[in-house]
């Protein structure tokens, strides 16, 4: 059996090939951006005091069941229910950071003061009224002499 392909098929053929392989190498070869985003530290202790909740829990369950007993289960829990308290405490305060809206409100109120500042050490022409920086002696504008 002799199977001939006409020289379009074989063009279209490679060029479907290479489309597919470029699509496929391209995110592989991409080195800018890491393929999973790292979590974030906040991500990291909430993680962390989900799984001492479900560890509380399966514990007091097998506690309840009688699994475990009285002493092994409190020598058990002590140190989950610190460590939870712990979590709950950094959580807390990195929640308690400054948000999007106060660093803004933040950075206006120190434009406005430097604004402020600005327009107090502003001088000006006697004869055109024109802006003077501070260490001119002749104005800029209209060549008068700057008095003070």
């Amino acid at each position: 059996m002799n199977i001939s392909l006409e020289p379009s098929t074989l063009i279209l053929g490679l060029a479907l090939t290479l489309l597919f392989g470029a699509i496929v190498a391209i995110p592989l070869l991409d080195r800018r951006r890491p393929a999973v985003e790292p979590p974030s530290p906040l991500e990291l202790l909430e993680t962390e005091r989900a799984a001492v909740v479900r560890n509380i829990r399966e514990l007091d369950f097998d506690h309840r069941t009688g699994k475990i007993e009285a002493d092994d289960y409190k020598a058990l829990r002590t140190p989950l229910l610190a460590r939870g308290a712990q979590l709950l405490q950094e959580i807390e305060s990195m929640q308690t950071a400054p948000t999007n809206s106060q660093s803004r409100d933040i950075v206006r109120e120190i434009e406005d003061q430097i604004a402020q500042l600005r327009a107090s050490s502003t001088r000006s022409c006697d004869a055109c009224a024109a802006v003077l920086r501070q260490d001119d002696k002749f104005c800029p504008q209209c060549g008068a002499k700057v008095l003070s």
